[in-house]
């Protein structure tokens, strides 16, 4: 199949994914925009939609993702300016840090491990802006995190193989180093411990903590040093937090879930709110703690440290101010910061 006519039917079918599957998924996070700039895909809503693109999202994802973002700007022309981050979860393409060769470079991955080292963030070069040394027209190129600045080979104008990079006309984005590891407390010494980096990029920033238990979905990618030596690292696309091998959404609540206390709490809470206390909406309502049962296992079902939240909203909380130390000032600045009743 010819690779335009290729990235076109994949540009239409995610026109059609998010008109229609994810519109109200979408409606949402562009209401919040640019304050909430990502939008996760269930995996398993668009394999139900096309298993034709789910198959091509693994073996090409930059280009599917780069369809995605470009879709979502052509469902309205008022959405151009838009830069959303399309993040996917669950994928199928789990792989073990052992396994992690060259056979799976430049394929959308899914590891888990735990974080061993989490580095300061830094603001790294999205766009870069370059003038012609000869005739001086400016170029603009779009460069990948992880990776030392690429610069044109050629002047399109006068054949120019010189150029200056701009600095202060080009474009950033926030960027972090952290690395993932296999090393667990039940790893014995015979076993093989695996380090891969992993860069963090935009508003997953921030989010990982040294010992956070972690499945990360990312494109497995190579960069190489002055010795001409290649490096693979995991350039994060979507994160989650794991604690026994279960998924959760915050740890506060890993404990309380299980019990009828738990379950009692819950429906207090929902019982008195009754709708979302940041946005309003009445429908998939979660019950959060305002200081966290990490914490303060003390307020764990005390209905007063209870508030309702829609899952978009307490997924928001979560990916803004972490899964640990919640309290009652975050969460105030948090309804300042994104409420809108």
């Amino acid at each position: 199949m010819d690779d335009d006519f290729k990235t076109k039917t994949t540009l239409a079918k995610f026109e059609e994914f998010f008109s229609i599957i994810y519109k109200d998924d979408v409606f949402e996070i562009l209401k919040k925009y640019p304050d909430e700039r990502s939008l996760t895909v269930n995996y398993e809503d668009l394999e139900k939609f096309d298993p034709d693109l789910v198959e091509l999202l693994i073996w090409k994802p930059e280009e599917v993702i780069a369809a995605a973002q470009r879709a979502i700007k052509n469902i309205n022309p008022s959405m151009e300016e838009v830069e959303l981050n399309i993040r996917f979860k669950d994928i199928d393409n789990n792989i073990s840090l052992l396994d992690t060769s060259s056979r799976h470079i430049n394929n959308l991955i899914s590891v888990e491990g735990v974080i061993k080292s989490v580095a300061k963030t830094h603001p790294k070069v999205k766009e870069a802006v370059f003038e012609c040394a000869s005739c001086m027209r400016l170029h603009k190129m779009a460069q990948t995190p992880g990776e030392h600045i690429q610069e044109p080979s050629i002047c399109n104008e006068c054949g120019g193989r010189a150029f200056r990079f701009l600095r202060d006309e080009s474009s950033y984005v926030d960027f972090q180093k952290c690395v993932l590891t296999n090393f667990k407390k039940d790893l014995s010494e015979r076993d093989v411990r695996v380090y891969l980096p992993v860069i963090l990029g935009d508003d997953i920033v921030n989010k990982l903590l040294v010992n956070d238990n972690v499945r990360l979905t990312g494109i497995l990618k190579v960069t190489n040093d002055s010795k001409g030596e290649f490096d693979k690292y995991l350039l994060v696309n979507h994160i989650e937090y794991l604690d026994d091998d279960l998924d959760i959404e915050s740890v506060e609540d890993l404990v309380s879930r299980k019990s009828a206390e738990y379950t009692n709490w819950r429906n207090q809470v929902l019982r008195r709110d009754k709708v979302c206390q940041c946005c309003g909406l009445d429908k998939r309502l979660h019950a959060h703690h305002i200081f966290g049962y990490e914490q303060y296992p003390e307020l764990a079902y005390d209905v007063g440290n209870g508030i309702v939240l829609c899952q978009f909203c307490h997924d928001k909380y979560h990916s803004v101010y972490g899964i640990r130390e919640i309290n009652a000032a975050k969460f105030a600045k948090f309804i300042k910061r994104f409420g809108n009743r």
